[in-house]
């Protein structure tokens, strides 16, 4: 409604970064996940049509630098997805309609906050995720993945009892929930899955449409590393935790 009253309901033309991630934040506090959803989407198709048309001009007058449509998705879903985790909705966003290029930035982002908290649900989350998508291979080494490092919270004690026991009870869904979806695939499919290598997972458009095609056997891969080359003057929650992560980075000796 807020957004309708200021006239930028639509993306009927081209707004700055800022202001698009002040949209995406506006619907999502309202609760509004797939009105949020389908702006940022809506806008960086708009964003990657006016690129095609205009070559190297800005997107937008008001922009510091020349911005591709794939950078405006980056800053939109990883904004939309760090106040999703943040308002405890990722049960909700993960039921989206996400595409290959969307998806990778939702992985990373969930799996980031996951590591940063390994007693709440939204690594599991994840792991639910691929599961409702029958791409077995990445759930399992997702959950592979968050047993790793609950393993290593439990062996230097680095949380609280409470959530101590929050954390080994959704470990336990989780393991659960994987072996019992696993063990009612053929024996050859469980064999594969169960014997994938647990590597990093790079993710491409490609790769992830093809896993799209292919699900059941599939190659897991993981989204790459997300940049900090935008800037961080946009009131984003994003940005903000990229920039916090940057300044934890000890200093190359």
């Amino acid at each position: 409604m807020v957004m309708r009253w200021s006239g930028r309901d639509d993306v009927s033309e081209l707004v700055s970064i800022g202001e698009a991630v002040t949209a995406v934040r506006v619907r999502v506090e309202c609760g509004l996940l797939s009105e949020a959803f389908t702006y940022q989407r809506t806008l960086c198709l708009k964003v990657k049509e006016h690129k095609l048309k205009n070559g190297a001009e800005k997107h937008v007058s008001d922009d510091p630098d020349r911005w591709s449509w794939k950078e405006w998705m980056k800053i939109l879903v990883n904004e939309f997805c760090c106040l999703s985790i943040r308002r405890n909705v990722v049960d909700r966003i993960i039921e989206l309609p996400w595409n290959p290029d969307e998806e990778k930035y939702l992985h990373r982002c969930l799996l980031d906050s996951a590591t940063d908290d390994p007693s709440s649900a939204v690594g599991s989350l994840l792991v639910v995720f691929y599961l409702q998508r029958y791409r077995y291979i990445q759930a399992y080494q997702v959950d592979f993945r968050l047993q790793k490092i609950e393993e290593a919270v439990v062996s230097e004690n680095q949380i609280g009892e409470e959530a101590m026991i929050r954390m080994l009870s959704q470990s336990r869904w989780r393991k659960e929930l994987v072996d019992k979806t696993i063990d009612i695939l053929p024996a050859i499919q469980q064999q594969h899955v169960r014997s994938g290598p647990y590597s990093e997972m790079k993710d491409t458009s490609e790769s992830a449409s093809e896993a799209e095609k292919n699900s059941d056997l599939a190659d897991a891969q993981q989204p790459e590393m997300i940049s900090s080359s935008v800037p961080y003057s946009i009131n984003s929650i994003f940005l903000q935790r990229a920039k916090d992560a940057g300044a934890r980075e000890p200093a190359a000796g």
